[in-house]
């Protein structure tokens, strides 16, 4: 869809990675992302904690183990460490090395920002956030929109769509959650109510619609709400 969109007053929530630009490798877990991220948090762990190479993988180990993908969390409880400083240190990687644009991303936005508010919800940190924003030509149009995965409210805690429709006061039924991670975007946003589009290459049994990339959201949505695409 090119030129005016006619989706109106509606809060349009993004997720990010794997939503606005493919991962290489084609998700998280199998991408050269995640590869540096856990080469980050062992060189964090071994710089911040004294520890040797042996200890730093058992340290992260043991933090795997009982937290999860939290790695941050697990430091920070186990440890006293900042999570913010985890964060920084570990996330601080150049996107352009790690994504696949697409070039319509840019215009989609800026068309559905005129008329609709924009949000960007994802459990990454803000530092990794902004610099994909940024790599992507749409961080002036969403810096002030970014809710990103420091807190404690987090899509994968399955707490994290109520607080945004609290403070934007919005209707469950004028928000569209836009992701491509059924467990973590579509079935929590449907649980409250929330209108959902799924990304990626099998239908969806939960969203209200499935579309195969980021350049059919426009007429997606405006077939959500029955409106010419």
């Amino acid at each position: 869809m090119a030129g005016k969109s006619k989706i109106k007053n509606k809060l349009l929530i993004f997720d990010l990675d794997g939503t606005l630009y493919r991962i290489s490798g084609g998700s998280f877990k199998k991408s050269p992302l995640k590869r540096a991220v856990w080469a980050q948090a062992l060189e964090f762990i071994r710089e911040r904690l004294l520890a040797d190479d042996p200890e730093a993988k058992q340290i992260f180990k043991k933090i795997r183990l009982s937290y999860g993908e939290n790695i941050s969390l697990g430091l920070e409880k186990e440890f006293g460490i900042s999570r913010y400083e985890y964060f920084d240190f570990v996330w601080d990687l150049p996107a352009r090395k790690f994504i696949e644009k697409n070039p319509a991303v840019k215009a989609i936005i800026a068309r559905l920002a005129r008329n609709n508010k924009i949000i960007i919800l994802s459990d990454a940190p803000k530092i990794w956030v902004i610099g994909v924003l940024k790599e992507l030509g749409i961080y002036g149009i969403l810096q002030a929109a970014i809710r990103s995965g420091e807190g404690d409210s987090r899509k994968i805690f399955g707490n994290a769509f109520e607080p945004i429709l609290q403070e934007f006061n919005v209707k469950p039924a004028d928000c569209v959650v836009i992701g491509d991670q059924e467990e973590t975007d579509i079935k929590p946003a449907k649980k409250v109510g929330l209108k959902a589009i799924f990304i990626g290459k099998n239908q969806s049994r939960y969203a209200d619609s499935t579309i195969s990339n980021i350049s059919e959201v426009e007429a997606a949505i405006n077939n959500i709400y029955r409106m010419e695409p």
